[in-house]
């Protein structure tokens, strides 16, 4: 699972509002300890989260968003990418 959120981590790189962001830079937040706690969020469950971004299941996307969202990890690793992405 892990080498599937990297795929959707290099395709969101080089997506428009992505592309704003160096890659060492996400890797740094994503190293950091927000971000081994977001991703292990993102990994504890089961493979319902690539599942639906597989079929492109929108609410369960952003159902799990929400609620990594909701964490104050979450909430700090959103911050600093947004600002990464000004």
């Amino acid at each position: 699972m892990a080498s599937d959120f990297k795929k959707v981590a290099d395709e969101f790189l080089k997506s428009p509002a992505g592309s704003k962001i160096k890659k060492n830079e996400f890797g740094k937040i994503m190293a950091s300890s927000d971000g081994k706690k977001v991703k292990q969020m993102l990994e504890s469950g089961d493979d319902n989260l690539m599942d639906a971004m597989r079929k492109g299941d929108t609410d369960s996307l952003k159902n799990t968003l929400s609620k990594v969202l909701a964490t104050e990890e979450g909430a700090r690793i959103a911050d600093q990418i947004m600002k990464m992405m000004k």
